[in-house]
């Protein structure tokens, strides 16, 4: 915005930004807990042969944050089982 363009130092890339409000699929502030419509859409994603849901991007973007969400929980629930299981093979 401010840079100077004579530099050779200064970059410039294009950037596409996303942004979708998904809040109603997440947390339902009455029951402070994941809402009914969205834990039934992604069920129905989920167990859905059709594999072009997941080519859809607002849906790709929605993947993208659970699992941010819940990859440290899945790493510090399955880690600790897999070094068990990799040292009982040993």
């Amino acid at each position: 915005m401010y840079e100077n363009e004579d530099s050779l130092y200064s970059n410039s890339y294009p950037v596409r930004i996303i942004a979708l409000r998904i809040e109603w699929m997440i947390y339902d502030p009455v029951t402070k807990s994941m809402s009914n419509e969205g834990h039934k859409l992604l069920l129905k994603i989920l167990r859905s042969n059709d594999l072009e849901y997941f080519e859809i991007e607002s849906l790709q973007l929605i993947i993208e944050f659970l699992y941010t969400k819940i990859k440290w929980f899945l790493l510090g629930l399955f880690f600790p089982l897999f070094l068990a299981g990799v040292i009982v093979q040993i």
